[in-house]
């Protein structure tokens, strides 16, 4: 006789110690047919594998391959609650380390959270209805977890000393850790709060934390940032010691508010706190016909936390809407499809979540290391505290786009950002990255004709973060385009690199600046008009890891700038400071510490350029450009050196009676193989000018050093027209030339 589980339990029939197989739960072929054994009651009953029946005997379920929701009593009628049958599952899968197989099914969550899991899960074609109404502060409806508690480190004195001699920035190897292997330590000092937060926040900052892997005697994975001089807590939270998968499933979700007070965030997903978990072959979205309508931010449809190599893999989900056009119907706070803090080597690939400016974005984090974005499509990508180790390729960002500070390497290769800005540091952190910057291949798509764009913005405020504010130790940015091909008409100026126009703190404290800065092959489609470089303000307050100075005619550099093939805007007259790059010192001539700017500077296959060196002190370089400015500080004389090679002097601008180039050196200013066009003055060319380029009086006086300088075309008919020749004497120098010989 082929009995369900609804039959077999009315039954009067059953003897204890049978053994009876069933043929589904509700329904035959159900899928939720199990084989028990009859038993005196004895145990609770859940529903799945103990079942209460007649005349005082329980049904207990036999060891299967796997468990399912069917077996467990889930009705998927769109009433019930199968989030307690669901849970009820997990927790017998969790009891006896069987996997949960349930590849088909629809399946109704409502007020229901805490679903833990422990073992892997193969959902497939699972759909789950998640009632967003019954969200509830920091209660998931999902949670994986560990099988292992962590534990507290305890170490005696001069053990705590060795190892608090080790907690600093190169650290690979902490001996004194080693019986923690297989652990993620996180190291903790509440007593010294650091990344204070500017604008309307609280004060409190972050605890100086770090967080590594420990692996086989000691050896560390995750680099240490921070040096501490101590710590009110050492956890170990050890790791297991297989992966677990959650595969497969559809989850869509009803966009509610929950009734919770707007001012909490509410969880409608998974929290995931075990280490060694990959997450794949997901979708999440709202219900058919549904909005978001939830004023009750969420914390992340995936939240990560205290984890050691997670993955995120082929994931569609959402970014939640913030901006409702009024205040009383906007979110109060950020609100994230993704969320965490506190993970080592967390890697998302091939994870799709877009939307309009409408949406927040959709990633929001703290304190990730090692982190990987690997061909994905996302609204934003944002870590606010402490991102360590950054790396993205082939991915695609919104127009939220990519916010970040930290350190480490920050790699970004073969990626489009639709917006106004490619990566941008976050302000209210400080916008400091300490470490190494590259962007390689990749492009910025103009969304806004009313803003700036920038490939990297890095603009803090004059506020003590308590930690280091700078700007990398190095930048490189290779390869990268402003794609204005959707708003042609856009006249907005664009910077490379954008910095704050100080380089001091109110408080004394001293930005960093990078030893090494690199811009090449940078390009405008769409329009014609191009980039601005940088501008670099007050070299005195900035601080550099290495010492440089300026003795007498020589300059020791510690840092080198290279700026090469660089598509630059065409200033045009009317144009207000009209400037691609600029380097001033505000003390006018007196240097400050050797630890101070002193840069080394070269430009190639750039142009048209207007350069500013005012009162700083720089070698500075031009090969194969187009130099239509180089401005002093009233004529004054640049502390270094002066070299063009193979270039073309063409002035732009107004008439101001002033000469149009200003090249004096200390170090020497010298002319090979360069020609000087006749100046552009308010859009007319006006060769008459020459005489004013601050290089040359034609016949009567040439500056600086040269080699084969020569005149144009233009310059030269125009003298010819008004019966002037060249003078002999005047050819010569400008074929032969040195200062050190004097006229």
């Amino acid at each position: 006789m082929e009995l369900t589980l609804q039959e077999l339990k009315q039954s009067t029939a059953v003897v204890e110690g049978t053994v009876l197989s069933t043929y589904g739960y509700y329904r035959i072929g159900d899928r939720g047919g199990a084989t028990y054994v009859i038993k005196r009651a004895a145990e609770r009953e859940d529903g799945g594998s103990v079942i209460q029946l007649q005349g005082g005997l329980q049904a207990h379920l036999l060891p299967v391959s796997s468990v399912n929701y069917t077996m467990f009593g889930t009705v998927s009628d769109g009433v019930n609650d199968d989030g307690v049958q669901i849970k009820k599952a997990h927790a017998y899968a969790n009891k006896v380390g069987l996997p949960l197989v349930n590849p088909t099914g629809e399946y109704w969550i409502k007020d229901t959270q805490w679903i833990t899991i422990q073992t892997d899960v193969q959902w497939g074609q699972t759909v789950f209805h998640i009632d967003e109404k019954l969200n509830k502060n920091a209660e998931p409806k999902f949670q994986v977890i560990s099988c292992k508690e962590p534990e507290e480190i305890e170490l005696d004195p001069a053990t705590k000393a060795a190892l608090l001699s080790k907690l600093k920035p190169g650290t690979t190897l902490i001996p004194e850790l080693a019986p923690y292997k297989n652990c993620l330590v996180v190291v903790k000092d509440d007593n010294d709060r650091i990344g204070m937060r500017y604008g309307n926040y609280n004060g409190t900052g972050w605890a100086r934390q770090e967080f590594f892997y420990v692996e086989e005697y000691g050896r560390i994975i995750g680099d240490i940032a921070w040096t501490f001089n101590d710590y009110t807590s050492l956890t170990a939270y050890p790791c297991d010691d297989s992966y677990l998968t959650l595969n497969g499933g559809t989850f869509y979700l009803s966009g509610d508010n929950s009734g919770v007070d707007p001012q909490k965030y509410v969880q409608n997903g998974f929290v995931i706190r075990r280490s060694r978990t990959r997450v794949t072959n997901q979708w999440v979205g709202l219900e058919p016909g549904k909005e978001d309508i939830s004023r009750n931010a969420r914390n992340g449809f995936y939240n990560f936390n205290l984890a050691y190599d997670v993955l995120l893999e082929n994931v569609r989900l959402l970014p939640l809407v913030y901006d409702r056009g009024a205040p009383n119907l906007n979110v109060p706070h950020g609100t994230y499809g993704i969320g965490g803090s506190t993970v080592l080597c967390a890697t998302f690939r091939n994870v799709t979540a877009e939307g309009s400016s409408s949406h927040w974005g959709v990633f929001g984090t703290n304190l990730f290391k090692n982190f990987r974005i690997e061909g994905c499509r996302l609204n934003r990508v944002d870590v606010h505290f402490h991102c360590w180790n950054f790396y993205m390729r082939d991915s695609e960002i919104g127009y939220k786009g990519l916010t970040l500070t930290g350190g480490g390497d920050l790699f970004i290769e073969n990626t489009r950002c639709v917006s106004n800005q490619f990566l941008g540091m976050r302000n209210d952190y400080g916008a400091q990255w300490d470490g190494n910057i590259r962007l390689n291949r990749c492009r910025l798509t103009i969304t806004d004709t009313k803003l700036e764009a920038s490939a990297l913005r890095m603009t803090p405020s004059d506020f003590d973060y308590k930690y280091p504010i700078g700007y990398g130790k190095s930048v490189i940015i290779d390869d990268f385009t402003f794609d204005f091909t959707g708003l042609p008409e856009a006249q907005n100026v664009c910077w490379i690199m954008k910095i704050a126009p100080f380089s001091k703190m109110g408080t004394g404290q001293r930005l960093f600046f990078p030893s090494h800065v690199e811009f090449r092959s940078i390009f405008v489609e769409g329009r014609e008009s191009g980039v601005r470089i940088m501008e670099v303000k007050d070299t005195n307050g900035f601080v550099l890891r290495n010492k440089g100075g300026f003795q007498g005619d020589l300059l020791v550099p510690n840092s080198r700038m290279r700026f090469t093939n660089i598509q630059l805007e065409e200033l045009s007259s009317g144009s207000t400071d009209p400037i691609h790059f600029s380097v001033k010192n505000d003390n006018k001539g007196a240097d400050g510490d050797e630890y101070s700017l002193f840069p080394s500077i070269e430009f190639s296959d750039c142009g048209p350029l207007s350069a500013e060196l005012v009162g700083c002190a720089a070698d500075v370089g031009f090969t194969r450009c187009i130099v239509s400015r180089v401005a002093g500080e009233d004529g004054g004389t640049l502390r270094g050196r002066l070299d063009f090679d193979r270039c073309r002097f063409k002035a732009y601008g107004t008439d101001d009676g002033q000469n149009f180039f200003s090249l004096e050196s200390t170090g020497g200013t010298t002319l090979s193989h360069c020609t000087v066009y006749a100046p552009v003055v308010n859009g007319t060319m006006q060769p008459e000018l020459v005489n004013r380029s601050g290089i040359l009086v034609m016949n009567e006086a040439v500056k600086y050093n040269h080699v084969n300088t020569r005149l144009s075309k233009e310059i030269v008919d125009y003298f010819a027209g008004k019966g002037i020749g060249m003078h002999r004497e005047f050819a010569e120098q400008l074929r032969s030339r040195s200062d050190s010989y004097g006229d």
